[in-house]
């Protein structure tokens, strides 16, 4: 056999293939190194295989025309089914979605949590204790009443930030789509969102608040506190309002449960697990008042 020319494994030789065999060109096509080698049985059939290379030129640009135009379409496709994703997740859970941005923005101003001092202003204040539980200094000072809750924007890693994300969204979507009792004041989607509303605002201050407390310094911050108030709030709220459309699974909750003890015996030192449990415990109390109210107007009806 003689050869003829050698191309590209990743080119299609089966239209070139079948118009040689049109010319009754007796030949055949080998891998060689990462390649395509064409041969030819007949010397004398190489001349005009190689003339109609130039033919072959031809579609071969065509198709690598084609391979590229099928790329970019794939890449666009793909960018329009992620900006779709993110509109209809802006859509349904608005108030999560914000949450996210904050918290996306704070970790690039903070250099991915490498450089802090850009966000500092967002760390919980030194201040006395007691003067957290004095409403009227706290109406005397309201930025302090800020920053007891933006360290939950906090976030010094990007597996932190990850996980606190994803769990914010897989849990908020939930809640601000559930399908609550209608109460006296709000209903439908407006109850659901001011439910979610309040219940971050709870488990925030009051999971950065122990944090404070059993840490004994500001030097702490992420959403985590808020993730594990919403998960408590979500198993509960899936007990006491079972076709809400709210639920947490028995495992999944018991497994967190366990995670948040074992963070503590090994991890103790690096883990907020006071805003841990102090958010959890505000979840379950948020969660408990709704369902005790609700109850109470059943029987008072």
């Amino acid at each position: 056999m003689i050869r003829v020319l050698s191309v590209a494994s990743e080119l299609e030789l089966r239209d070139f293939s079948a118009h040689l065999n049109a010319l009754n060109i007796k030949h055949r096509i080998t891998e060689e190194a990462g390649s395509q080698v064409l041969w030819v049985y007949n010397p004398s059939d190489k001349d005009q295989v190689v003339a109609e290379t130039s033919v072959w030129g031809l579609k071969e640009r065509k198709l690598r025309s084609k391979n590229i135009q099928w790329k970019r379409e794939v890449s666009f496709d793909w960018i329009r089914r992620f900006l779709s994703l993110i509109l209809d997740l802006t859509w349904r859970a608005p108030f999560s979605s914000l949450l996210v941005i904050i918290s996306v923005v704070v970790f690039l101003l903070s250099g991915m949590g490498q450089d802090l001092r850009s966000v500092t202003w967002l760390f919980f204040p030194e201040i006395e204790l007691q003067s957290v539980f004095d409403p009227s200094w706290l109406l005397r000072n309201p930025s302090i009443l800020l920053n007891l809750l933006s360290p939950i924007f906090l976030h010094f890693t990007l597996i932190h930030i990850t996980f606190n994300m994803l769990w914010l969204l897989f849990l908020g979507t939930q809640i601000e789509n559930s399908c609550l009792p209608n109460a006296s004041f709000l209903h439908g989607k407006a109850l659901s969102l001011f439910c979610f509303f309040i219940t971050v605002l709870i488990t925030g201050l009051t999971g950065n608040i122990t944090q404070y407390i059993v840490g004994g310094g500001p030097n702490f911050g992420g959403m985590s506190g808020v993730i594990y108030g919403l998960m408590g709030y979500t198993w509960l709220m899936g007990k006491g309002f079972p076709n809400s459309g709210i639920a947490f699974p028995n495992s999944s909750f018991g497994a967190m449960l366990l995670l948040l003890i074992v963070m503590e015996i090994f991890a103790g030192s690096w883990i907020a697990s006071g805003a841990h449990l102090g958010g959890l415990v505000a979840g379950l109390f948020c969660a408990g008042v709704l369902i005790t109210a609700y109850r109470i107007k059943i029987l008072a009806a």
